[in-house]
């Protein structure tokens, strides 16, 4: 036969719970060893030895004066420890009984009397339980009882747990100074979150073309760039906002189609800081779209002068939109 009772300590029993305490240390104090309660055996794996010899001594205390089985027959009261969640099991011959103590609100210098208390209370009423019920046949052999299996072991997860990593392949339009000459290209970004706080590495490629009154001028600019931003976790719409830096390498290539001109290849490095923020939205578990802006300023510039024609620059404002096919790790 088993029962389970659930024992949880609140603050509204802080008054009984101290006056209970304060009989089992004079019990404690007063008492000397006695044969009545003194076989109960106190067993654990998963509990704290001192924890386990404090209970051990405090429920002997508590039970001096019941009169209980000795030597193999004893009651057994076997604990197991989760966290700050106690289960108590007590087998008394082919009876048997456990209680849950909720212990998070219980002072640590107070833990093993609680146990201690609540032990030596299911003590009593199982050894009552089997005063009122016939004794069953002797066994030769009794089987071995196995370890109780405890049903809390802990919190139980969130029901959604957010991706800490992030790998994005996205298109790109950019665009460099106050003249509009665009760059159309892509990269590849990764970017891992340590809190709210995102850590990002990111490649690009851009290419633009455009004819001039000799021939035809075209530039391709790439870049390495590190990111730090902050995120806003959200289940529909998570944004971030942050800070980065880039740095990249240029080529202008000049062709001509005039008989009297050269045309000639210039390379060069640029960098520059410059700051983001993007949205993304979810496709389905676990891919997203992301959409980001940035706005920099390049301060290692890359030039090509152009006759009769405007120069080609990777230079002054730095503007950029971005669309993505992001992948959740």
């Amino acid at each position: 036969m088993r029962r389970q009772h659930a024992f949880v300590h609140r603050a509204s029993g802080a008054a009984t719970l101290v006056a209970s305490l304060g009989m089992a240390s004079v019990a404690a104090a007063q008492a000397g060893p006695t044969p009545d309660g003194g076989g109960v055996r106190i067993e654990s794996s998963t509990c704290p030895h001192g924890l386990v010899e404090d209970v051990q001594h405090l429920a002997r205390v508590e039970l001096n004066g019941v009169a209980l089985p000795q030597g193999v027959d004893a009651p057994r009261v076997i604990l197991t420890c989760a966290g700050r969640v106690t289960l108590i099991r007590v087998v008394l011959g082919v009876e048997s009984d456990s209680r849950q103590l909720d212990l998070d609100q219980t002072d640590d210098t107070l833990r093993a009397r609680v146990i201690a208390l609540a032990s030596a209370e299911l003590v009593r009423d199982t050894a009552s339980r089997t005063l009122h019920r016939p004794a069953p046949p002797p066994s030769p052999l009794p089987a071995p009882l196995p370890e109780p299996s405890v049903a809390f072991v802990g919190p139980l997860p969130p029901a959604h747990v957010a991706a800490k990593s992030r790998l994005v392949a996205f298109g790109k339009l950019s665009n460099f100074g106050s003249r509009f000459d665009p760059l159309y290209g892509g990269g590849l970004g990764f970017a891992h979150d340590v809190g709210r706080l995102s850590l990002g590495l990111g490649s690009e490629l851009l290419a633009s073309g455009r004819d001039v009154a000799l021939g035809s001028v075209q530039l391709l600019a790439a870049d390495l760039s590190l990111r730090l931003s902050l995120r806003f976790p959200s289940s529909v719409l998570p944004t971030e906002v942050g800070v980065g830096h880039a740095l990249g390498v240029a080529r202008i290539r000049g062709k001509s189609a005039a008989p009297d001109a050269d045309g000639q290849t210039i390379s060069g490095t640029w960098a520059g800081p410059f700051l983001f923020g993007g949205f993304e939205s979810q496709l389905g578990a676990p891919f997203f779209l992301q959409f980001a802006g940035q706005l920099g300023v390049v301060t290692v510039p890359v030039r090509g002068q152009v006759a009769r024609g405007e120069d080609v620059r990777v230079s002054g404002v730095w503007a950029g939109l971005s669309l993505g096919l992001g992948l959740a790790l």
